[in-house]
């Protein structure tokens, strides 16, 4: 990857800019993967490539003093490609081609707002609001076993939020608050067939709402507490597995825990020592689209003491 950006100077007010230009050049090789099983095996060879191009800017504008309006605008292309091959066999076996070799290329190209405002209601207390597209751009999945499966689409997101963001006793106390939600299209799922095996993904809609809250204190010099609260309901709009025909739609999107929360006290001395203990906890976690594999709510504790240098630090953690 690379990115290049010309910004306006730290001493603008009013008026500040952004410009940018943005390169990513992306290989995927499976060189040779089998798996076995009892009632047989399977063999793929695949080499997936991705090149990307991006310009993107953005301009923030103060029309009068508590106020700032800015806007911002990306525009993305990119090249994907990909050759594939497939085998199988019965366990013990020769193995033999399960399908043609694939060799094709798809192009996507995607203009990418984004734009909000910011109030400072007073020099304590800043509310801000935001709207902006997110994307993905399709691709080619090699573990397609039929040519209607070999390409996935793009993927598209609006996402809107709103917030306060809060400074008290010179800086001393802060706390931060938002919300929001966020609409998918055209999601991409990697969908289970009815052997159990990741082989299509599917474009899926999903919509995620949310909450999140911080606040960070300062009681004492070199000392830190820390806490955070955050929820999000994300379920899946109208999810029919094409492989197995279950109907999978209001299921929870998985991999996204509906609770988090953190909690930590972190002190640092003018000699250098160095301590923090803190626990991060995560509500029901699914690890399936039928929601049928779950981790229950759990914490997880941390602790590290340590000396820190100009240079250097050594920690003992556990």
């Amino acid at each position: 990857t690379q990115e290049l950006r010309f910004q306006s100077p730290e001493t603008a007010d009013r008026l500040q800019w952004l410009l940018g230009g943005y390169y990513e050049s992306r290989d995927f090789n499976v060189d040779d993967t089998q798996t076995e099983f009892a009632f047989g095996k399977f063999r793929r060879f695949a080499d997936d490539s991705r090149t990307t191009y991006a310009v993107f800017g953005q301009v923030d504008y103060k029309p009068i003093e508590p106020l700032t309006v800015f806007a911002g605008l990306r525009y993305e292309t990119s090249e994907t490609s990909s050759r594939s091959t497939s085998e199988s066999g019965p366990a013990g076996g020769a193995l033999t081609p399960s399908r043609p070799e694939f060799n094709e290329e798809v192009s996507n190209d995607e203009l990418i707002p984004r734009f909000g405002l910011k109030y400072q209601l007073n020099p304590n207390l800043m509310a801000y609001t935001t709207i902006a597209k997110g994307y993905r751009p399709g691709g080619l999945n090699y573990r397609a076993d039929s040519e209607d499966t070999l390409i996935f689409g793009e993927e598209k997101t609006w996402s809107y939020e709103a917030g306060l963001k809060s400074s008290w006793f010179d800086n001393r106390l802060i706390a931060n608050l938002s919300v929001f939600h966020n609409d998918v299209n055209d999601y991409q799922v990697l969908q289970i067939d009815s052997r159990g095996f990741f082989s299509d993904v599917n474009n899926i809609d999903l919509r995620a709402t949310g909450v999140e809250f911080e606040l960070k204190a300062k009681p004492a010099t070199g000392l830190d507490l820390i806490a955070s609260l955050g929820y999000v309901d994300s379920q899946y709009k109208n999810y029919l597995n094409t492989n197995t025909g279950v109907d999978l739609s209001d299921n929870q999107v998985p991999f996204t825990p509906q609770f988090t929360y953190n909690l930590a006290a972190q002190y640092r001395s003018s000699g250098g020592l160095y301590a923090r203990a803190g626990l991060t906890g995560y509500g029901i976690t699914y690890f399936d689209d039928e929601n049928q594999i779950k981790q229950e709510p759990y914490v997880l504790v941390n602790a590290r003491i340590g000396y820190e240098a100009e240079k250097y630090g050594i920690y003992l953690y556990a």
